[in-house]
């Protein structure tokens, strides 16, 4: 009876979760205007969500050549402190397994112009995901992007995971991209923002909802 059941388990458990991953939303913001302290006209990509449409941030944004379809945000994060940027998450019938988040680093100086590549700055950058509630439901920071020593890289890669967070459906949720950092002259800004996930069939679920039961089941097979 166990092995039958240990072998069952397995073989639902792989079907639950051997989906292909879903690019939930993504944008290079190319043809965005800035307005103030927000980011409109934006082209979104998305897959399982309503498109996010505009984005803000909690202090005005650069419009610069080089902060051109690309967000960087008007505050020197060594002198003045850390910002925020808030990107909406509407999901539609199907809830939301997500895997991560990534997009690519920039850092700008004080008139909005590109940082110069031999200037050594310090970034970090947080992403947490809250319910409509304000509940954080997932939070994860890489810490030294850019860490004070040596040139910047500009457009760096970076990727949060977000451990499989589960978003329900026809539900409201917000990403919030936080940066902090030191060094003078320190404007971060970010391009190409992804957020990858899985949008699985309802059948898949229905697998997911049957496993975990199993494996229940299993425990209290083990306690016998």
């Amino acid at each position: 009876m166990k092995r039958t059941l240990i072998g069952l388990v397995s073989i639902v458990s792989a079907l639950s979760f051997n989906a292909n991953a879903d690019l939930i939303f993504s944008t290079d913001f190319q043809g965005s205007t800035v307005v103030d302290e927000t980011l409109t006209n934006i082209n979104w990509t998305t897959e399982g969500v309503l498109s996010p449409g505009d984005i803000s941030a909690d202090w005005p944004l650069f419009s610069t050549a080089d902060s051109s379809n690309k967000v960087g945000v008007d505050r020197n994060l060594h002198n003045e402190g850390a910002w925020s940027v808030f990107i909406a998450i509407n999901t539609l019938n199907e809830g939301i397994l997500l895997d991560f988040f990534s997009l690519d680093a920039f850092i700008f100086n004080n008139a909005g112009n590109y940082q110069g590549a031999n200037a050594s700055r310090d970034l970090d950058y947080s992403v947490s995901i809250q319910n409509a509630l304000g509940d954080i439901l997932v939070s994860t920071t890489v810490d030294n992007i850019f860490n004070g020593s040596g040139t910047w890289e500009r457009g760096k890669l970076v990727i949060f995971d977000l451990n499989n967070t589960y978003l329900d459906a026809n539900n409201t949720y917000e990403l919030v991209l936080t940066a902090s950092g030191q060094g003078p002259g320190n404007n971060a800004g970010f391009d190409n923002v992804s957020l990858v996930g899985r949008v699985p069939a309802p059948q898949t679920f229905g697998l997911m909802v049957i496993s975990l039961a199993l494996f229940g089941l299993r425990k209290c097979l083990k306690r016998k």
